[in-house]
Parts: structure tokens; sequence; C-alpha cells
């Protein structure tokens, strides 16, 4: 077997901030419920909900989703949504969706359920959507719709004529898949992937959860390669001024970094002063010390070890402003000591 470059794409993360947007996701993945459902009232993410069940007990390991939508007939109905992030087979795959099926039923038994998988593997000849139980004449079958990413044809195609940012999503995914075991050759498609989010018309937010998203599905396994993307980017965005709410690159790997610290902080900090003022706190101090790591990583790569006087100014600097000055400034100047200078 050839040496390979060991890499895994993690797909936990984004596939939590894409389905957010549900309508995108349904209207390519599954057009047919998309036809059904009144977006006129949102939907409501049953969060909560779906923790109290405890699927973890029957083998979840996965990105699950319960959602409540009403149909355009005016009939509420629960619909659970199962995100397949594993990029394997899974032989039980079928027995699972019918086992958080009957689950949920039995937790709502006033309510209609209908399952969903989408499968991010790279294997186009497992389409799991089944399950089937037959014994002495007793017969059991159930059949859930799947969405194989891999077998979406022209994704980039369909958001062109769609304006459907799910379609990015996909193109991303596959691109991740296809270059798995060769990540340097993706940076091109990877800088044309998220050049798209450049556009005017996309509402901040959205165009922040997706850019997200793009950047972590088809992130890097090494700091250098990393690094040269965020120059590449860096460069793009400088050229393109129409979307300036775009987070840069640098503060979108922050921003990653500091929502899991300031989570955590925020935690312990909430248990003494609220947990919605620990949160906010514990967040922004996490996006602070993700900044203050990524100056000085950017520096590390680049001119290797940094003196502890460098340091010493780095961790001095508190405004965000001043820290994503210092970022660029890691990843643009010449030497350390033209960094230092112009600090």
């Amino acid at each position: 077997m050839p040496n390979r470059i060991k890499f895994r794409v993690s797909f936990d993360a984004p596939w939590k901030v894409v389905l957010k947007h549900l309508r995108d996701v349904l209207e390519i993945a599954f057009p047919e419920l998309h036809k059904l459902i009144d977006y006129s009232v949102e939907p409501k993410f049953l969060d909560k909900e779906l923790e109290a069940l405890g699927l973890e007990k029957l083998g979840s390991k996965t990105v699950d989703k319960l959602i409540e939508v009403t149909l355009k007939s005016g009939k509420q109905k629960t619909l659970f949504i199962h995100i397949e992030v594993q990029a394997q087979k899974q032989d039980e795959f079928g027995e699972r969706m019918h086992n958080y099926y009957c689950f949920i039923r039995a937790h709502y038994p006033n309510r209609d359920v209908i399952s969903l998988a989408i499968l991010t593997d790279n294997n186009p000849n497992w389409m799991p959507n089944s399950h089937t139980f037959e014994l002495a004449g007793c017969k059991h079958e159930f059949t859930f719709p799947v969405f194989k990413i891999i077998l979406c044809k022209d994704p980039e195609k369909i958001y062109e004529q769609t304006g459907n940012l799910f379609a990015l999503v996909v193109a991303a995914t596959q691109l991740a898949l296809k270059t798995g075991e060769n990540p340097e050759k993706r940076s091109d498609q990877r800088l044309k992937l998220l050049a798209y989010l450049y556009r005017k018309g996309i509402p901040r937010a959205v165009a922040i959860d997706f850019y997200r998203a793009l950047w972590w599905l088809t992130r890097f396994p090494k700091k250098e390669m990393e690094l040269n993307f965020q120059r590449k980017m860096s460069n793009f965005a400088l050229q393109h001024k129409p979307m300036e709410h775009l987070l840069a690159p640098f503060e979108i790997e922050a921003m990653n970094k500091g929502l899991v610290k300031g989570r955590q902080e925020g935690r312990q900090e909430g248990r003494q002063v609220g947990r919605k003022e620990g949160l906010q706190e514990g967040v922004e101090k996490g996006r602070q010390e993700a900044l203050r790591a990524a100056v000085l990583s950017a520096l590390e790569v680049r001119f290797g070890n940094v003196p502890a006087t460098a340091r010493k100014k780095i961790t001095a600097l508190s405004d965000k402003d001043d820290l994503k000055t210092a970022h660029r400034l890691a990843i643009t100047s010449p030497d350390l000591k033209k960094f230092l200078q112009t600090l």
C-alpha cells in the first residue's frame, strides 16, 4: 500500500452549522419534502429534547437533529434528520436508522416522524436506505430517503443556477474527499468556493455560517499549508471589497478556537455570575487567546523560535483590532525584526 497523507476531515462542526439553514439543505437534498414545508413558520430545532432522548444509548455518535416544522397543509410534523458524518461503510446503518425512528416515535406518539440521512462517505456503492426484519411469516420493512454527497453532479453549477449555498457545502465535501490523500491539491478550488461568498446580496450572518463550514471542510492538515492559504485568501480579500463583512481567514480560525475555549470558560464562570454573562465573556476571552495563538503560530512557522520579548508584547495585546493587525503583519512581514518594529 502506498504511503498516504493521513488526513481526516472534521465533519461534525461544519454540519452543525449548515443544518441551521434547513431550507437550503432540503431544497437540494430532499426536494420532495422541501415542497411540503411552510417556511413562513420558523422551523423549531429541538436540540434539548433530542439530547434528553439519549440516542447515544443506541450507538449514535454522529450529528443528529430533531426539527419541528409546519407543512403547507397546516399540520405540524416533527422532522428527525440524522446526518452520518463518518466517511465509511457501516453495515448496521439501516438498522440504526430504524431504531432511532422507533425510539423517537415512542417518545412522540402523537406526532408523525420522518427520518432522513445524508451520507458523506466516499463509497458510491454504499446506499443504505432500508431495514427489513422477517421471521416466521412476520415481516417489517423500514425505508428512508438518502442523499449521497458524492453522487450529486456538478454542485457548483447548481449554485450558479439556484443561489442555494448548500450546493457549495456539497462541493466542499466532494473536494475534501477527492483530495483527502493529497490535500495540497485543493488550494485553488478551495479559494474558488470561498470566493462565491464575496458576492453581494448574501446576508452577513448567513455568509459567515457558510464561510465557516467551507473553511472547516476543506482545511489543510499542516500549519504551513494553512498559513500559505491564508496569505492567498488575504490577498484575494484585499482585492474584493464588496464583502467586507466577511471575516478574514485568520479570524475564522480564531473564532473556531475561541468558541470552544469560550464555551468552556463561560460554563465555569457562568456558575458564579450567571450562565449567559459567563458564556459571553468566556467566548470573548477565548477569541482573544485564539487570536494571540494565531499570531504566535504564524511567526513560529515563518521564523522559527519566537523570543520571549516578542511573546510578551503579543500577550499584552487585548484589543481585537490590534490582534488582527498583528496577525496580518505576522504573515506579511519580511522578518521578525520588521514585524516588531511595525507592531
